[in-house]
């Protein structure tokens, strides 16, 4: 799969050099990353457990429904010399933003900010609801305990506020941190 990746940057790179090897720019920066998006979910679903594979189903739906149209949308503009070459795909993708904002608006709040703001029977059903278990099941409460722990060293170690985050003595940190 590397291999794939690494023959296809420099073609990527330029349309000069795709032309050289008698194909157009979109296909090629397209059909690179189509084949490296298409063999993650492969690989990395053989390294794990059975419960997660509705995980990785869903990423590769995603990427096979959206990233495929979105690369074949992108090819079949590029040969208009008008605004709808990036106007259009532009809209398609904002499309699925959409959908997806309509969607988190029912999700509940995550269990760690719930914990955080003393909300902690709100917590539990989210994590039962998630584990697909009772509110008074083991796991939950071992989930429970696993995110107050978390979110007590979070309140402790809490010792710069955004604006001093900022400031030049913490500026090498962010720096090194961006790096």
């Amino acid at each position: 799969m590397s291999s794939v990746i690494f023959r296809g940057l420099p073609i990527a790179g330029h349309p000069k050099i795709c032309k050289m090897v008698d194909s157009d720019p979109p296909v090629t920066t397209g059909g690179v990353p189509g084949r490296a998006n298409m063999g993650n979910p492969e690989t990395f679903g053989q390294r794990r457990e059975h419960q997660s594979n509705l995980e990785l189903w869903t990423r590769a739906l995603t990427l096979f429904l959206i990233l495929s149209p979105a690369y074949w949308l992108d090819y079949g503009t590029s040969f208009t010399q008008s605004s709808l070459q990036w106007r259009f795909p532009l809209a398609f993708q904002a499309v699925f933003a959409i959908f997806l904002v309509l969607q988190v608006i029912g999700l509940p709040e995550t269990p760690r900010w719930l914990m955080k703001n003393d909300r902690y029977d709100e917590a539990r059903e989210v994590v039962a609801a998630i584990n697909d278990a009772s509110p008074n099941d083991e796991e939950v409460i071992q989930s429970l305990a696993d995110i107050d722990k978390a979110v007590q060293e979070d309140v402790q170690g809490q010792g710069l506020s955004w604006r001093e985050f900022f400031l030049p003595m913490e500026s090498c940190r962010t720096g090194d941190g961006c790096c």
